[in-house]
């Protein structure tokens, strides 16, 4: 042990005792002593001379020398005594002072660790060392659980209990392996607070010995870690999730250098972290990432604010990819930006099927040109143009004549390599300004935006152009090593004509044109002139009416007789009129046309197939043993769910096939015939019959007509009506009449409304008629109650 240097701790003891000395009664206290020592010390003396005086009767002895020599004696005798009492007494308050001052430290020393045992943001204890849940001593941080210091200290064993009964194993474990091997107790465990909150506490505990090196107690701290664990498993938590992230996760210093990569950098760059640790990241840029875009980055990062945007990179492999980005500033507590956090998404895919999809949204598959939805995009934009002139700007619309003849006696392939052709000639003429698009099937628009930079007025240069066009197109085409001359009709619009149009108005005018066209036989061009759009207007009224009709019961069924040489019914043709409820009866030639060229013809077969099933089973034609024939479109009969809608309808009405004759045009047998003769071979064999109508006014051919399975021809009433007085449409009817005899078919002539027509047809063979001659077309009522009479 190191002595106090003089000086230091004995002198200010000293000091100490001195001052004590001096103050109070110590210093009268000696001195009383003194005194009283001096004056019993000068009455013996005295009483002793005296005494041996007396006793021997010698008083001369007494002299004033040994008076003088006695209280000389009595004097140094009692200053000695005040020396000796004063040493003695200075030691003492030493002493005293000493034993003072290490109380006072050890009270200062005791109120130092009580403050910081208080103090201390964790449970400091003491334990018995045989048992453990004993405790003599706990710090008041223990009330932060719910519990007094009483109820803590005055419950043997709880301790142990309050420990999670999952973790309560794992401490006595620990409590065991400190006891047996001394080397202190540490224990992570989950303790119930008082309110029943789980609170996890990290345990570490000593050994403490006494003064013969026993060990009496366990002195430990516990620290409550909740709110640490809880931070350590997010964190956990989101290292995993970065780390397993799927997207590419790259943390840089300021410098702009890599700090960390994940697994997913790895697995998509084809780099390793060690290959990337200190270097940019610009050392995968494919330099195809706009230089505007890197410039926008740091300055977004440089104001401390998050960017986005995306980057061309190359992988190790030199295979190039897009990455979307998202680039952040890291701060520290202090608001301080210390890193930088780029999350990476691959998005090659994504890109391509996005630009997969604009193209399949924007462009024609099959020429590559743009397509309807583009083309009204890019009017639109011109439209809304605030430079825009009136009439600056030119639209036509190409319809390719007959083209649907062609494709069927040709075939979809051939079809399609006219249509690219005509793409292709249509660009080659290098419109300045000009959008070139697919508008239909076999319809194409050119719309030409002009400054006005030409002489002459604009219809003159639109014709140009338009003659351009024509000139193009009516060339001769080599389609599959064959020459093919075709024509189309065009529809024109100069616009805009109004501030309010739109390209949905303008394509409506430009196709009113085309409409035109196509109705003066085709092979012409046709302006928009705003009478036409009345016309037009006047056709999709027809359509709206004729929809609200098909709901509205205003459809009704009518049947005409068809009779043999005897004038005896053995059949009828279903037909359909239109009673419109303001305009009355429309004829079918009206409103047939526009069925036709909407969807709504398939809607008015099935009306009408199901109006002739349910009289088929009526009670009035129960004995009619012929057939009822109905006219089906090419539209309904190509449909995928014909042939099933068919046999749904004869299964829903108990009927057979052979109650019915279908009547087909030669132009719907020519579109795809392998698959129109499988058709009509699957519907033979439910009992229908087929017949052919308006044979001979179309692409006859004895080839196909051999290999369908027909029943019927039907002569056309144009044949019919001349064939009495016109030589050549007799020679017509006779030719039919061959061929019907040698496929062994029947014959049906229609439109005979005279006597010669009749009899100039029973002459030549047996064939069945109809017509005004025998029966107009009826009401179904009036109908059946002339078949009953």
């Amino acid at each position: 042990m190191q002595l106090p240097k003089p000086g230091n701790g004995m002198e200010s003891l000293a000091n100490k005792a001195k001052a004590l000395f001096k103050h109070g009664n110590f210093e009268q206290g000696v001195l009383k002593v003194v005194f009283v020592y001096a004056v019993v010390s000068a009455l013996y003396i005295w009483l002793s001379d005296s005494f041996v005086s007396l006793l021997f009767k010698e008083p001369e002895k007494i002299t004033q020398v040994s008076i003088l020599k006695g209280w000389l004696f009595v004097c140094l005798t009692t200053l000695l005594l005040y020396v000796l009492v004063k040493r003695l007494l200075h030691r003492v308050l030493v002493s005293q002072a000493a034993e003072h001052k290490a109380l006072e430290e050890l009270s200062t020393s005791e109120a130092i660790y009580r403050s910081l045992t208080e103090q201390v943001p964790a449970i400091i204890y003491r334990a018995n060392v045989n048992d453990a849940s004993s405790n003599v001593y706990v710090s008041p941080k223990v009330r932060e659980l719910g519990y007094t210091l009483e109820e803590w200290l005055s419950s043997p064993g709880s301790w142990m209990e309050r420990i999670h009964p999952e973790d309560r194993p794992l401490a006595i474990k620990a409590l065991e392996d400190a006891h047996q091997n001394k080397t202190g107790f540490s224990c992570e465990y989950r303790l119930r607070a008082k309110n029943g909150e789980w609170r996890i506490f990290h345990d570490e505990a000593v050994y403490i010995e006494d003064e013969h090196n026993h060990i009496n107690y366990l002195q430990g701290i516990m620290w409550d870690i909740t709110e640490r664990k809880a931070i350590e498993s997010r964190m956990r938590q989101l290292s995993q999730a970065i780390e397993q992230s799927p997207v590419n996760t790259i943390i840089t210093n300021l410098d702009g250098n890599i700090e960390y990569v994940n697994k997913a950098f790895e697995i998509n760059s084809g780099y390793t972290a060690a290959e990337v640790l200190g270097k940019s990241p610009g050392f995968r840029a494919s330099h195809k990432t706009p230089k505007s875009s890197i410039e926008a980055l740091w300055n977004t990062l440089l104001q401390g604010k998050v960017w986005h945007g995306s980057f061309i990179n190359l992988r190790k492999d030199g295979t190039e990819y897009v990455e979307q980005a998202v680039v952040a500033p890291v701060r520290d507590d202090k608001g301080n930006i210390t890193h930088y956090l780029s999350v990476q998404q691959d998005i090659t895919l994504q890109k391509r099927a996005e630009e997969e999809a604009y193209r399949l949204a924007n462009y024609d598959t099959l020429t590559g040109l743009a397509n309807r939805n583009l083309l009204i995009s890019h009017l639109s934009q011109h439209l809304s143009s605030a430079q825009r002139q009136m009439q600056n700007d030119i639209l036509m619309l190409i319809n390719i004549d007959h083209f649907k003849h062609l494709n069927d006696a040709r075939g979809h392939r051939f079809g399609d390599d006219v249509l690219k052709s005509v793409a292709q000639s249509l660009m080659d003429l290098n419109f300045d300004q000009a959008m070139i698009a697919r508008y239909g099937g076999d319809e194409f628009a050119i719309h030409i935006h002009h400054p006005l930079s030409y002489e002459g007025t604009m219809t003159h240069h639109a014709a140009t152009i338009v003659g351009n066009v024509s000139k193009v197109i009516m060339q001769p085409f080599n389609i599959q090593g064959t020459p093919l001359h075709i024509t189309a009709s065009i529809g024109v619009i100069l616009f805009p004509e109004a501030n309010n149009d739109t390209a949905l108005t303008v394509l409506k005018n430009a196709d009113t044109a085309l409409h035109i066209a196509k109705q003066r036989g085709g092979n012409q061009t046709v302006f928009f002139e705003s009478p036409m759009a009345q016309a037009v207007e006047k056709y999709y009224q027809i359509e709206r009416d004729l929809h609200d009709a098909l709901h509205s019961q205003q459809l009704q069924l009518y049947f005409q007789s068809q009779v043999n040489a005897s004038a005896e019914v053995v059949g009828a043709e279903a037909l359909l009129r239109w009673k419109h409820p303001e305009q009355g009866f429309i004829p079918p030639n009206i409103f047939i046309p526009v069925a036709e060229d909407s969807d709504l013809i398939r809607q008015i077969d099935h009306f009408v197939l199901h109006e002739v099933c349910k009289l088929l089973i009526s009670p009035q034609l129960q004995t009619f043993q012929h057939r009822i024939s109905v006219n089906i479109s090419p539209r309904t009969f190509s449909h995928h769910t014909f042939i099933d809608s068919i046999k749904q309808m004869l299964s829903i009405y108990g009927l057979s096939g052979d109650r019915m004759t279908l009547e087909v045009t030669e132009g719907m047998v020519l579109n795809n015939v392998e698959e129109v003769i499988q058709k009509m071979r699957m519907l033979s064999s439910l009992g229908i019959h087929f017949s052919i109508d308006d044979f001979g006014t179309g692409f006859s051919s004895l080839a196909y007509l051999k290999k369908l399975p027909v029943h019927e021809l039907k002569i056309d009433k144009t044949f019919v009506q001349d064939a009495p007085t016109n030589q050549s449409d007799e020679v017509l009817i006779d030719a039919i009449l061959a061929v019907a005899q040698k496929l062994d078919l029947r014959v049906v002539a229609e439109g005979v409304e005279t006597e010669a027509q009749s009899a100039l047809l029973n002459a030549k063979a047996e064939i069945v008629q109809q017509g005004y001659l025998f029966s107009r077309p009826q009401p179904v009522d009036t109908w059946l109650q002339a078949l009953t009479r």
